[in-house]
């Protein structure tokens, strides 16, 4: 008699960021022979169909906002489905998934995508009220967890520390492709990251213009999604046309295959005010690029050391991020110093529930 497989449903929007991306990948890291896991995507068909693996059972719950009835759903998904253990990473879904496990009588786990103090006042009494209701949270590195403890008022037991681990196979193919970029002879910097005020894309353009003053060939590149009619967008580009930058700061969009950007390029720069866990960093580190990144996380430190495979800087820092990405571009044979997190880890997190 074989033993039953654990069955995991796992919740996740339709587009692609590092939660979802985290999401996926966790599912996949689960082996098959003790694991039925099926992934549900909520709301519109978007990206996140690019990174599902094959071979796994997809399922979609089809509301157009997730004020549209979408705790119920989800709670009636559940009631189908019937699964051992819910789990969602993503916070605009996580106190509903919460919500709807409870009422299916489940096991859900919740991850963090980012850290609690960050959120709006109206996001955290959301949070504040239904997190603790999860059978265990997840956090993404030791700074995250404190907090959570902290603001959450939980049990420190119930609240775990999983970095996040990489899909060394999937990045080693996606960056065995040829380079994207134009010309051999230009200095490529890229930032792979949505457009967004907290990404700070505006840091990264106003030091690009210091960068420009002494390496005439530079280039930066913004590898993500954004919203033509968005304000901050808009205010992007405008900057761009006072420093004169047009010809060398370039918008590419959403990339399903952001590696073949970055493994080519010069140096990664990540200029955030504020970030969860920086997947884009680590997986950055891992190829061997030269990187420059703020300390909007302690655990940045860990990630980079100075000299050795790129330069920390203090958030908000035009110059410093300018002299760091001058000195990273000149770094050869980095290697990565962090240690993301393992299978195993992911397995008996989901185990033992």
């Amino acid at each position: 008699m074989t033993n039953k497989k654990k069955k995991i449903l796992i919740f996740t929007p339709g587009g692609v960021g590092g939660a979802e991306r985290m999401s996926v990948l966790l599912g996949k890291l689960l082996p098959k022979d003790q694991f039925d896991v099926k992934y549900v995507v909520i709301g519109r068909l978007r990206n996140i169909y690019n990174i599902l693996p094959n071979g796994y059972d997809v399922a979609r719950i089809p509301v157009r906002n997730k004020y549209m009835f979408s705790t119920l759903r989800i709670w009636w998904k559940i009631i189908r489905e019937k699964p051992d253990v819910v789990f969602a990473s993503q916070c605009s879904y996580n106190t509903r998934v919460i919500s709807a496990a409870r009422w299916a009588g489940r096991t859900v786990i919740i991850r963090s995508s980012n850290m609690i103090g960050n959120y709006s006042k109206k996001t955290f009494k959301k949070v504040f009220a239904s997190y603790p209701k999860a059978d265990l949270l997840i956090a993404q590195q030791e700074e995250m967890r404190e907090e959570m403890i902290h603001l959450l008022k939980v049990s420190p037991d119930k609240v775990i520390t999983i970095h996040n681990p990489l899909d060394t196979n999937d990045i080693d193919t996606l960056s065995s492709v040829p380079s994207p970029y134009p010309k051999n002879d230009q200095i490529n910097i890229v930032n792979v990251a949505r457009i967004h005020r907290v990404k700070s894309q505006d840091i990264a353009i106003k030091a690009m213009r210091l960068v420009k003053e002494a390496l005439p060939k530079a280039h930066l590149y913004f590898v993500g999604s954004y919203n033509e009619k968005d304000d901050y967008y808009n205010s992007l580009k405008a900057l761009i046309a006072n420093y004169q930058l047009e010809d060398c700061v370039h918008f590419m969009g959403y990339d399903k295959n952001p590696y073949r950007w970055v493994k080519y390029s010069d140096c990664f720069v990540l200029p955030s005010r504020s970030e969860g866990l920086p997947n884009a960093l680590i997986e950055a580190s891992y190829l061997g690029v030269p990187c420059v990144a703020t300390r909007c996380l302690a655990i940045v430190d860990d990630i980079i050391r100075d000299g050795q495979n790129g330069y920390v800087v203090d958030v908000d820092d035009v110059e410093g991020i300018a002299q760091a990405m001058l000195k990273a571009v000149q770094i050869k044979d980095c290697k990565m110093v962090y240690h993301p997190g393992t299978a195993d880890e992911i397995f008996r997190i989901f185990e033992s529930v």
